[in-house]
């Protein structure tokens, strides 16, 4: 299969011809005479991108809304989470397939999917997410995290239950606070490198643990990952931490981290600390940007958009040059596609030809505007125009 794709601006830059064969960019001297001609319009191309955090199963995404209490510990958030699933009407393959069809009409290409398994789930949260990434799978990359959302200590048969999980379909083993939730950091971390060997797995783990403490369990967690022989297979999300510290713990903790290839995750939220950007790309960590939960019982914000994270980055960062805007939707972009194991989508020659035709001025104001998405395409195939996916 070959296109041609005239008179676009990559990344905004100068009109041009930009050529597709078999799904990756080639130069437009190499599509044949006759192929398929997608006409750009002057319209900006840019990178579709990679959602490297989010819950889908817990979307309640195009669900009638649900009136949340107010809750501030973990545990409330927990113990809420598990009673209103008892009363969404929509089945998770349908929850999550409106979640990630959304995704994939605002130029997401690839998402690593976190998906609560504990013994009161079962595995239904991991077949559903499953059912509904498959039926997706021309336009859109899933990995699925066997999380335990309820702790794996403190909530016994949780193991097995992960064990299950990754024989499901799971891609990668799910961990969170291995001491301020279970209150037992080796018996987690003696469970999660367990399954992670034993499925030749990657972890991604979250970490909502604040200051001096929560940069020891990062450096604790590199220092395991390392000694398992599991270099660049962790992935450590949230870090609260890293904004909070000093800075010459941050050089330490960046030490660690790179010493033991791991990458890390953001969000951007609201209330909690930005991770320090600058200093961790500036070292070669690599970072991924995600949404976390969208609409689901423990908030009603977000957005499968990750021109809109980026914009929340951006703002969140206080930038204001058109370079620091736009690097925030690079962020979706980049890092990521490393520790995803996906081939970097960045518009040159060789890379898969993932992107989208947005009209605007320059990348910064497609970030601060979010104009609508024209069209998206995945490997030169078109799968949503005007904000609509054609899956």
């Amino acid at each position: 299969m070959s296109v041609l794709v005239r008179e676009v601006r990559p990344w905004g830059g100068p009109l041009t011809d930009m050529g597709i064969v078999d799904g990756v960019f080639v130069s437009p001297e190499l599509v044949e005479p006759g192929s398929a001609v997608i006409e750009g319009e002057g319209r900006i191309a840019l990178p579709t991108a990679i959602n490297s955090h989010v819950h889908p199963d817990k979307t309640m995404w195009g669900e009638s809304w649900l009136s949340r209490p107010p809750m501030r510990e973990l545990t409330e958030l927990i113990d809420f989470d598990v009673e209103a699933r008892r009363g969404l009407g929509d089945t998770v393959a349908t929850r999550a397939g409106r979640l990630m069809r959304d995704a994939v009409a605002t130029g997401t290409r690839a998402m690593r999917a976190h998906v609560d398994v504990a013994p009161v789930y079962g595995l239904d949260n991991v077949v559903g997410t499953v059912e509904a990434a498959t039926a997706l799978s021309q336009a859109l990359d899933v990995q699925v995290v066997a999380f335990p959302q309820l702790g794996v200590m403190r909530a016994p048969g949780t193991a097995d239950v992960m064990r299950q999980a990754m024989t499901a379909g799971a891609d990668l083993v799910g961990g969170l606070d291995p001491w301020s939730l279970d209150g037992d950091a080796e018996g987690q971390m003696s469970v999660l490198f367990s399954l992670a060997h034993e499925f030749d797995a990657g972890i991604d783990l979250h970490l909502h643990d604040h200051r001096d403490e929560g940069a020891l369990m990062v450096r604790t967690l590199a220092e395991r990952a390392l000694a398992e022989g599991l270099y660049g297979r962790l992935t450590i999300s949230h870090a609260f931490a890293l904004g909070e510290i000093s800075s010459d713990l941050l050089v330490l903790v960046i030490d660690a981290l790179l010493a033991g290839g791991v990458s890390l995750t953001t969000c951007a939220h609201g209330d909690a600390p930005l991770l320090p950007l600058r200093e961790l790309i500036a070292a070669g960590v690599p970072v991924g940007l995600g949404t976390d939960g969208i609409r689901d019982p423990w908030s009603p914000y977000g957005s499968p958009d990750m021109v809109e994270r980026a914009w929340l980055t951006a703002y969140r960062l206080g930038v204001s040059s058109d370079e620091e805007v736009a690097d925030q939707y690079r962020l979706a972009v980049d890092a990521a596609s490393h520790f995803l194991g996906l081939a970097p989508s960045r518009l040159h020659m060789g890379d898969p030809a993932d992107f989208m035709l947005v009209r605007g001025e320059c990348p910064a104001q497609i970030v601060v505007d979010r104009p609508p998405r024209d069209l998206v395409l995945r490997r030169g195939e078109i799968v949503a125009v005007d904000g609509k996916c054609l899956l």
